[in-house]
């Protein structure tokens, strides 16, 4: 529209709420490398989907934050140090910056 070579490619997602449990996902973890996040039997984590590097999708349960970032690492195509996402004492706003 403004004159790139790259299609739009609009990135799938999709939530729901299920009584006290919010899901949020986005792109695809299909056929990905899995990050964990957080406690899985906790109240709160989020799964990162790599390929190849690339941040491909990711889910959220109860993390609205940890999704509104997700979602600009996914359309912006990012490729952060696995090592970093890794790190649950990253913040991950700081991996739209690589």
């Amino acid at each position: 529209m403004l004159g790139g070579d790259q299609p739009y490619e609009p990135t799938s997602s999709c939530w729901t709420d299920q009584y006290d449990v919010n899901l949020q996902v986005v792109g695809t973890l299909n056929g990905v490398e899995e990050i964990v996040r957080g406690d899985t039997a906790g109240a709160k984590f989020c799964v990162i989907g790599l390929r190849d590097g690339e941040v491909v999708g990711g889910a959220t349960v109860n993390s609205p934050k940890d999704m509104a970032v997700l979602r600009r690492l996914v359309g912006l195509r990012k490729r952060p140090p696995r090592s970093d996402l890794e790190n649950p004492a990253f913040d991950l706003k700081r991996a739209l910056a690589s």
